[in-house]
């Protein structure tokens, strides 16, 4: 993460990116320089790596404890998730 955000707008929500089957966090890399070129703070934006080979409660459960650190890190109330395929399921 670029700890560069000047300019940035830390008013805008928390983004936790979480990527579909067989991917991985840097399946985001593009995205997140087009967010942050676009105003949103690097260090508002979080990458949920999940292992898409053993879905399970398990990972729910893990997904949310991630958004529960990524509030309490941002002192946030709600987060935006965006998830590609499968990690769009995930979210639901």
């Amino acid at each position: 993460q670029n700890n560069n955000d000047e300019g940035c707008d830390a008013s805008k929500l928390p983004i936790v990116f979480v990527h579909g089957f067989l991917g991985s966090g840097d399946n985001w890399a593009l995205q997140l320089q087009r967010f942050s070129s676009n105003g949103y703070c690097n260090e508002r934006m979080f990458l949920f790596d999940w292992n898409t080979l053993n879905r399970s409660k398990a990972t729910d459960s893990l997904l949310d404890v991630f958004i529960d650190n990524v509030l309490a890190i941002t002192k946030g109330k709600q987060v935006e998730l965006v998830g590609h395929s499968a990690g769009g399921g995930l979210c639901y």
